[in-house]
């Protein structure tokens, strides 16, 4: 009877109910570990040391692009006789893309191993002002400005040198800290913390089902008296358990 299948649907409903309220209460423990063992991860002298290691690395980034921008700008100077010198030339092929590197991002081509022969381009170049192969418009402004290019190769050099160093040292410190274990345990607060959110909705969904299942036995039995005293001269009272 649909009686009899209400109450097998409340029980039925009321023993998922229970293994969902026991499935959150088990994530609940859970999540109380993840936070703990964050804690204590946070807590640890590695991780502040992490932590101090990488505000140490975004400030050299600053002063990244404060050298890069210095020699940058120099370079700016004389990137039109540079330019020129290109179709000038006769480069064999490594110079001739150490002098697209001087012309496109100087910072990256200023190393130690470079540094005589970016010495020799700027020379040549200027050695080419001077005898008219190397078109400019002021002859010398352009010389002038290659001459005060020149004495700064090596402080050039050694900022990028010292700051790579200074780079590699902190990275060093930095791999010191195995950060997979913290973002393990993030990873798993944060899922545990959804699956408890989907048992409480469903705690939820099933408290309503259960309400609607119990609501609807006395309309089964309304319905069940008014079809037999339709058909039957008796009056019919079905007693509700």
């Amino acid at each position: 009877s649909k009686r009899e299948a209400s109450a097998k649907s409340i029980i039925e409903l009321h023993q998922q109910q229970e293994k969902t309220e026991k499935n959150m209460q088990d994530l609940k423990s859970i999540i109380e570990d993840n936070i703990k063992n964050i804690k204590n991860i946070k807590d640890g002298k590695q991780y502040v040391e992490f932590l101090e290691n990488k505000k140490k690395i975004d400030s050299l980034s600053s002063e990244k692009s404060k050298i890069k921008n210095e020699i940058g700008l120099q370079f700016v100077k004389i990137s039109r006789p540079l330019n020129k010198y290109v179709y000038v030339s006769a480069l064999d092929k490594p110079q001739k893309k150490l002098l697209a590197g001087l012309i496109d991002n100087p910072y990256d081509v200023l190393t130690e191993t470079n540094k005589n022969d970016i010495a020799q381009i700027l020379e040549s170049v200027r050695k080419g002002i001077e005898s008219g192969s190397v078109s400019v418009k002021d002859v010398s402004k352009s010389i002038s400005q290659i001459d005060e290019t020149l004495p700064k190769l090596d402080n050039f050099i050694k900022q990028i040198i010292t700051y790579d160093k200074s780079k590699n040292d902190i990275e060093v410190k930095l791999s010191n800290f195995d950060d997979e274990q913290l973002r393990l345990e993030e990873s798993n607060l944060a899922r545990s913390q959804r699956d408890k959110l989907d048992a409480e909705s469903k705690i939820k969904l099933l408290d309503s089902e259960i309400t609607k299942t119990v609501e609807s036995i006395p309309r089964h039995i309304k319905s069940i008296e008014s079809i037999l005293n339709q058909i039957s001269a008796v009056q019919y009272k079905i007693k509700q358990s």
